[in-house]
């Protein structure tokens, strides 16, 4: 294996370690921030989703909110393991874990989306159907172009710092692009419904409040996180996978948000907790 060719002045190297160990802190926050979430929504969880019959949409969340665990196993692999030998295995897994978790979350989020447009007796399978190819598209991409980018990279390790280093010849920056335009086309596709329930001349039902502008809520948290890890990117391209994890974890624990939040809405509808009628009997989000 040939030498990693270090930056070369020791105030690169300094810089270069520096967004390292900021990758790492920012890695540990996002941990806690999530396993924080499991707490705080356990009580949900279990009542509207393990206590419910197995469906689709209860397996996709429950993968999508427990494969992160293994996200997180492969993360400290990658943090602080010292085989270098391993760590073009390490990527590899961790790049599949990744594209494979965000795509199960953005297929949580495209069904709120198909709940919303269902409930407006719009086209919502067409919606769905470009959602979904748009997505896919973007996924394939994103796959192929860092599996490439991963072919002729070489790997190293600096003690104490420990984790598997790499100094790749390009960014991720044209994915995150994608992924935000991506976002925004989902962005536009829940603004429309959701203005149009507002400008009606009534007062707006307890379904619009908590699942229309909620929604509208979540899909430009996504739009932020895509801008915020494009900029990264571009301005700190000696680190490609800072911040990477945390925005995978961010989306899955929004994409189970929807999930809780819709069915928790649909629980106190049918138990009268609401006093509202009409709009939930069209929600099939089960």
């Amino acid at each position: 294996m040939a030498a990693p060719t270090l930056p070369a002045s020791s105030a690169e190297l300094a810089k270069a370690l520096n967004h390292v160990v900021i990758g790492k802190w920012c890695d540990m926050a996002t941990i806690v921030v999530f396993f924080f979430e499991c707490l705080i929504t356990m009580d949900m969880e279990v009542e509207l989703v393990w206590k419910s019959k197995w469906t689709f949409t209860k397996a996709m969340y429950l993968i999508n909110r427990y494969s992160t665990i293994t996200d997180i196993v492969v993360l400290y692999f990658h943090n602080y393991g010292t085989w270098v030998s391993a760590c073009q295995a390490i990527y590899h897994l961790g790049i599949a874990l990744y594209i494979v978790g965000i795509y199960l979350s953005e297929s949580l989020l495209i069904l709120r989306v198909a709940v919303i447009w269902k409930a407006i007796g719009k086209q919502w399978i067409f919606v769905v159907g470009i959602l979904w190819a748009m997505y896919s598209a973007v996924m394939v991409y994103m796959l192929t172009s860092t599996f490439l980018l991963l072919r002729d990279v070489t790997f190293f390790t600096l003690l104490p710092f420990g984790g598997c280093l790499a100094q790749p010849k390009t960014t991720l920056w044209l994915d995150y692009c994608l992924l935000l335009i991506y976002d925004i086309t989902m962005l536009a596709f829940m603004a429309y419904p959701t203005l149009k329930a507002f400008t009606v001349p009534y007062k707006p039902t307890g379904f619009v409040k908590h699942i229309h502008f909620e929604g509208l809520l979540f899909y430009v948290y996504l739009c932020l996180l895509d801008a915020i890890c494009m900029v990264i990117q571009l301005t700190v391209p000696d680190d490609i996978f800072l911040f990477v994890m945390p925005g995978r974890i961010i989306r899955s624990l929004l994409a189970g948000r929807v999930v809780l939040h819709i069915r928790d809405f649909v629980s106190r509808q049918a138990k009268g907790r609401e006093g509202e009628s009409g709009d939930v009997s069209t929600i099939k989000f089960r």
